[in-house]
């Protein structure tokens, strides 16, 4: 049994992602436009974006069935934030099969976001960088020296860029003493919050707070540093919470491994709770795995990914579909060191 987080290869964060809102100078914002207003926007935005990247923007929202379809492909998954947000309450998606999502006539004239695996938002931002430049094609962005880029959005002033980091802390919140240091967060920049706000495992989402004149190179540098020092800070506190009772910790995570071996059916949230126990034990080597892999795996499993690889709708057997390739997949990944 290797029971030691000494070896920290494993980082404690899932997935990051970065998030650009951008306003045109010339035109007001949404919420004060006309209709012929908001129809030419979205004609200005899908002509700049098109322009340098063909197939993404695929035309305009259909007033009737005998006309072109108006959502693209990427603008569609905007719908599935919509209704994730209804059900669970956050607008993060773990369905990384779209890495970048361009929406326009939201709250703000063009919203740019993307995703990449770990702690990376700088790699996130690399994706949509190109697009920005390619959104000021179609027009001058609404900009002031003092604030940055303008937007409608309320949280989000100024710059009006911002990136997360979804992070596993299962031993962080089980210890007392932590949870005044992740408090302490807010008076940093940063903001920590469950991932969904009833049931979520152990899943956090990190961001960045501080917008006003901060330029998204500087976000990113100090985001990635705090999703550092709370990986580390995770490995330290499990290691805690297993001298403290190892056998507490072995059995909650084999009890994890064993459902997801065995279990028939399988909700999302069930998945998405067991799976924080499973990748703790992982990150202190009771367990061997590709956390990289297992990571991608799990995001395939949400309800969209696998309506859309596979076609299932009815509820029922999504849970059976979800159960079965749970099974396969953790068995073959999965080998344990508790002995």
């Amino acid at each position: 049994m290797k029971g030691s987080s000494s070896d920290r290869t494993v980082s404690a964060a899932l997935l990051s992602g970065a998030v650009l809102m951008r306003n045109y100078a010339d035109n007001p914002f949404p919420s004060g436009m006309t209709e012929e207003q908001k129809a030419d926007m979205e004609d200005r935005v899908i002509s700049a974006l098109t322009a340098d990247f063909p197939g993404l923007i695929k035309g305009k929202m259909r007033d009737s069935e005998d006309e072109p379809k108006a959502l693209d492909e990427l603008a569609a998954d905007t719908v599935f934030q919509a209704e994730q947000e209804k059900t669970y309450g956050t607008r993060l998606i773990l369905d990384t099969r779209h890495p970048i999502r361009a929406t326009v006539d939201r709250r703000e004239h063009l919203l740019l976001a993307s995703t990449a695996p770990g702690a990376d938002v700088d790699r996130a931002y690399s994706l949509i960088k190109p697009m920005e430049k390619a959104f000021m094609n179609g027009g001058e962005p609404a900009f002031d020296s003092n604030w940055g880029y303008l937007t409608s959005t309320v949280v989000y002033c100024g710059n009006a860029f911002f990136g997360w980091c979804l992070m596993n802390l299962k031993g962080i919140w089980q210890l007392e003493r932590n949870k005044d240091i992740v408090k302490n967060l807010s008076g940093q920049g940063f903001v920590l919050r469950l991932l969904f706000p009833k049931e979520s495992g152990n899943l956090h989402v990190l961001y960045n707070k501080r917008q006003l004149g901060a330029a998204p190179a500087d976000v990113i540098r100090e985001l990635e540093s705090k999703a550092g020092e709370l990986s580390d800070m995770e490995a330290d506190s499990l290691e805690e919470l297993i001298y403290d009772d190892v056998d507490g910790f072995t059995d909650e995570v084999t009890r994890a491994l064993g459902v997801m071996l065995n279990a028939r059916l399988m909700s999302y949230k069930e998945l998405l709770s067991l799976y924080t126990v499973l990748r703790a034990g992982l990150l202190t080597g009771f367990m061997d795995g590709d956390c990289g892999r297992l990571d991608a795996f799990i995001q395939k499993m949400s309800p969209r990914a696998i309506y859309e690889n596979l076609g299932v709708i009815d509820e029922r057997e999504e849970e059976l579909t979800r159960a079965e390739k749970v099974r396969s997949v953790i068995a073959q990944e999965i080998k344990t060191n508790i002995y």
